[in-house]
């Protein structure tokens, strides 16, 4: 018997549409070759989903090309990880994954903490901790230290999220127990948050790396300086910055605290030459990574992904070195002083508050998926008015589409958005915007947010983000506080950031060539991706949080009709229609492989997605066997606006196609003629 671990290869879906994750495999040879060549190859996979663990048998076989095919014989469910390590697998294959009677009997200890813990009973599962964690760690005895260096800190609070985490520790004993060891740990003190009360020493983590006195409020210069020491590593600074501890105080006068306060601050705006080379450093410490690792939000159900933040502490750190490396730049390009001190006030607030910000770890009762609440602004400021309308396109974007009211819909193609009356089938408003995409408009679908996709600002104002009226095509200075201040930015092909700007907050969006695909109405989730039709998960707009995940829109029923362009429907659409789709949309857009591909968000949870289906969580409903270049569903979500030659609302219960304008092959550019 061979044990082998594929925990990256993909997830299963079962018939119960669980999404598993695997975490070992057991073979039924050792002589795995012989398996591939004569297909007796067997798997039997331990996996772990939402609704308890699952027991995934396939056969394998090498493919065309090499690859592997996994063929599914069968799989059964168990309440819990333990239970199926007892009563799935036999003496022999438990042998295999090296689990002997005190290896066993210890996560036997821990499945009970568990079953405290889901039953609500913390303060239960807290008094066994201590001996559940000394019972673990003597039964394991991993190589390396039990620790969290690496591990991301969940954020929880409910039991029963909690326990899914104790099952995730369990599992993670079959191939990492120092890792285990350290979720265990975490498990434990989340327990004795959500149970309130001082931590035991179980329960608590030495935290000293923030402690250190370059970060310490009131600290000396001298203890300020000589803690620098004490770092591995460190940030060279171009130009002195002023240490708040180094910072001369200066006697009140009459105002007392308030004129101190405001020399305080006069100081900083005026940079570090205006205090004197004594009282600046030119290193900046920087905290270990142990010490600030990631955070992460577990998936709230099935559906949903796990959503991970930053420690603020390396995002200030990031912010740094930008800092850094833009004042090298300008010195290097001989720049003026005027724009060097600019640059170097700048670094100094980003300096303070990294100061302000080191001894303290974040609080994760205050955390959502956008990091620290911050400073709530009111007015958002908006400085894009969109382009010339008498210049000529310039614009690379591929079009877009909103479907505002039952009646008007508007489109943007060449810098130009055209409002248009459905039921009189004409342009009523055209309004230059720019070198922008439609995002999204608000409920009423009068005001429409238009982006360039920028990570620049100006000041505080979003550069590239603005919105319009589409009744009187009038552009705002400031977004309005019933829409969400939520833009995307790009700054190159491998980077995309969403940026929440009431709050100042912002989080990367992975994935290669990420980019926001769809935005819903009144700008409430954003649909993120990558080149093509990839999709990484739908995001909500107020928390942050990823409320469904990519690998939940893999898992949908594919089986449905494929209506074309004609209106005719091929109940079973082929391999080679599903090519042809590909060929066709590919040539649409000359360079449309290094842009996504349309989608939409309609109410009820219904999506169009990448590849062109249409559906929800639940199933497709159909997919369109036609090229698209955008598309958007109705105010109630129940039909699909598309803009091809022209534009077609799709019924997807049908499916058939409602209605066209023109109902002729048009001109390209006929609606912006």
């Amino acid at each position: 018997m061979a044990l082998v671990h594929p925990l990256s290869r993909r997830l299963f879906h079962p018939p119960e549409g669980d999404l598993l994750d695997p975490c070992a495999t057991l073979a039924n040879t050792a002589d795995a070759g012989a398996a591939f060549a004569d297909g007796t190859l067997r798997q039997v996979n331990l996996a772990l989903g939402f609704h308890g663990a699952w027991l995934v048998e396939e056969g394998v076989a090498f493919g065309e090309g090499g690859f592997r095919e996994y063929a599914p014989l069968g799989a059964r469910q168990f309440p819990s990880f333990f239970e199926m390590l007892r009563d799935g697998i036999d003496d022999a294959q438990r042998a295999a994954l090296d689990l002997g009677p005190d290896r066993f009997a210890a996560l036997g200890a821990l499945d009970a903490l568990r079953e405290r813990i889901a039953a609500g009973d913390l303060a239960g599962a807290r008094r066994r901790g201590q001996g559940c964690l000394a019972a673990l760690g003597a039964a394991f005895a991993p190589a390396t230290p039990a620790g969290e260096g690496r591990i991301r800190r969940p954020v929880v609070r409910d039991a029963a999220t909690l326990a899914r985490l104790a099952e995730r520790a369990l599992a993670t004993f079959l191939y990492d127990p120092a890792e285990a060891l350290g979720r265990v740990r975490q498990v434990l003190r989340s327990a004795a948050d959500l149970d309130g009360g001082p931590r035991a020493p179980w329960e608590s983590r030495d935290d000293r790396g923030r402690r250190a006195a370059f970060f310490t409020p009131g600290a000396s210069p001298a203890e300020v300086i000589a803690s620098i020491e004490e770092f591995a590593e460190t940030i060279a600074l171009p130009r002195g910055l002023v240490h708040p501890a180094m910072r001369p105080v200066e006697a009140p006068g009459p105002d007392g605290a308030a004129a101190h306060e405001a020399a305080r601050d006069g100081a900083a705006d005026r940079g570090p030459r205006a205090i004197g080379e004594a009282h600046v450093v030119r290193v900046v410490p920087v905290v270990p990574e142990d010490e600030r690792p990631a955070l992460f939000f577990p998936a709230r159900d099935e559906h949903a992904g796990e959503t991970i933040v930053d420690d603020p502490l390396t995002a200030l750190y990031g912010a740094l070195r930008r800092r850094v490396e833009r004042y090298g730049q300008l010195a290097h390009y001989g720049a003026p002083e005027v724009l060097l001190d600019t640059e170097a006030r700048a670094m100094q607030r980003v300096f303070d508050d990294l100061v302000a910000m080191a001894p303290t770890p974040p609080d994760a009762a205050t955390l959502d998926g956008w990091g620290p609440p911050g400073v709530r602004r009111e007015r958002v400021a908006l400085t894009y008015g969109g382009g010339d309308p008498e210049g000529d396109p310039d614009t690379d974007m591929p079009p877009s589409l909103l479907w505002l009211t039952e009646d008007t819909a508007v489109v943007a193609k060449g810098d130009v958005a055209a409002v248009i009356s459905l039921s009189a089938q004409r342009v009523v408003r055209r309004v230059a915007i720019g070198p922008a995409r439609l995002q999204a408009c608000d409920d009423a679908g009068r005001l429409v947010l238009v982006s360039t996709e920028s990570m620049s600002f100006d000041g505080d104002a979003p550069d590239g983000f603005g919105c319009f009226d589409a009744t009187t095509g009038e552009w705002l200075d400031a977004l309005p506080a019933h829409l969400p201040a939520v833009a995307f930015g790009k700054d190159d092909p491998e980077d995309g950031v969403l940026y929440e700007l009431r709050r100042g907050r912002s989080v990367a969006v992975g994935g290669d060539r990420p980019a926001a695909l769809a935005w819903s109405r009144g700008n409430r989730a954003v649909l993120v991706g990558g080149d093509g039709a990839s999709v990484d998960g739908l995001r909500s707009v107020a928390t942050g949080l990823v409320e469904v995940s990519g690998a939940a829109f893999e898992r949908r029923r594919r089986d449905a009709p494929m209506l074309l362009a004609d209106g005719t429907v091929v109940a079973s659409p082929s391999d080679e229609d599903a090519e042809r789709l590909d060929d066709a949309m590919a040539e649409r857009w000359e360079d449309r492989r290094y842009r996504p591909w349309p989608a939409a968000i309609g109410a009820g949870g219904r999506l169009l997605l990448p590849d062109l289906t249409v559906g929800d969580l639940a199933g497709v409903a159909c997919r369109l066997g036609f090229a698209v270049d955008a598309a958007a569903f109705s105010p109630d979500g129940g039909r699909l606006l598309v803009l091809g030659d022209g534009l077609s609302i799709v019924d997807p219960a049908g499916p058939t196609i409602a209605w066209r304008w023109p109902r002729r092959r048009p001109r390209r550019r006929h609606l912006f003629a």
